[in-house]
């Protein structure tokens, strides 16, 4: 397989830490969470792309995501790993997934 989707290569990378501002109160953490995997479940790659962090933005586009996606038969339940978040211009962004 030449790629591997996003929640596998999250799932290797160590978590990464905001540099700035206090950590997601639970409830944002809570709201991405959600937000994140339902856009997963209903394939919003879309959405699941703009919920990312720049770096992972930068290396995948939507397509490639959703093609990632549907080549691994396990991406789904990887997804419903815990999220590390990371602050951006103001707002919380998927990192990876521990």
């Amino acid at each position: 397989m030449r790629f591997l989707p996003l929640v596998l290569l999250c799932a290797c990378l160590p978590p990464r830490v905001a540099l700035t501002g206090a950590p997601p109160a639970p409830d944002a953490r809570q709201a991405l969470s959600a937000r994140f995997r339902a856009a997963v479940d209903a394939r919003r790659f879309d959405e699941v792309h703009a919920l990312l962090s720049n770096r992972w933005r930068d290396r995948y586009t939507a397509e490639r995501l959703q093609a990632d996606f549907d080549r691994e038969p396990l991406a789904r339940e990887r997804s419903q790993r815990e999220l590390s978040l990371v602050e951006e211009a103001g707002e919380w962004k998927v990192d990876s997934l521990e």
